[in-house]
């Protein structure tokens, strides 16, 4: 089962992408790094700045100016772009997605109906709001689980924040409150 594979990976390193290349993206590449996540020539970060992708390059990332590559290449993709352009970039991605995706949003303010509504049905996604402290490995995030995804996938997302801090599953429509607990 393709899921699997996803899960295995994780054992191994992810292949993971971003698809955004700001501060709340390096923080959770450098997590990721810092505790054998992934390997940064093994992964992929799109970004429209040439500052942001000189310096993701200058930690080993693969980079690139169009998300397309990104989503050819991983089976995990960040979604962390400015929440404007978030349905752009997904909806750019829609053919290349499959079942054998998740997509991870940290876009502020963008519903699991919205996101979905941009991807194939059998595409996996999560939406996080981190925090802040996300920047020094503090995270504390809440994450809601759209419909294609498992109890396997729950896992992994929260393997994945592990890295800078700790999330935890709640109902989207507390994600607000979370929000403003943990102090984004």
């Amino acid at each position: 089962r393709v899921r699997n594979r996803v899960a295995i990976e994780v054992a191994m390193g992810i292949k993971m992408g971003f698809l955004g290349g700001g501060m709340m993206a390096e923080a959770m590449i450098r997590g990721l790094v810092a505790s054998d996540k992934i390997v940064p020539a093994e992964c992929w970060v799109s970004d429209v700045s040439d500052a942001r992708l000189e310096m993701l390059k200058s930690l080993g990332m693969n980079t690139t100016k169009d998300g397309n590559e990104v989503v050819k290449y991983a089976l995990v993709i960040v979604l962390a772009v400015k929440p404007d352009v978030a349905t752009i970039a997904l909806t750019a991605a829609k053919e290349l997605l499959s079942s054998a995706h998740m997509v991870i949003s940290i876009c502020a303010g963008v519903t699991l109906e919205t996101l979905e509504s941009c991807v194939p049905a059998s595409t996996r996604v999560v939406r996080v709001m981190p925090n802040t402290p996300c920047l020094v490995g503090a995270v504390a995030a809440g994450y809601s689980l759209g419909k294609a995804c498992t109890l396997e996938d729950n896992a992994l997302v929260e393997d994945i924040f592990a890295s800078i801090g700790l999330a935890r599953s709640v109902p989207e429509k507390l994600l607000d409150a979370v929000t403003g607990l943990s102090g984004s």
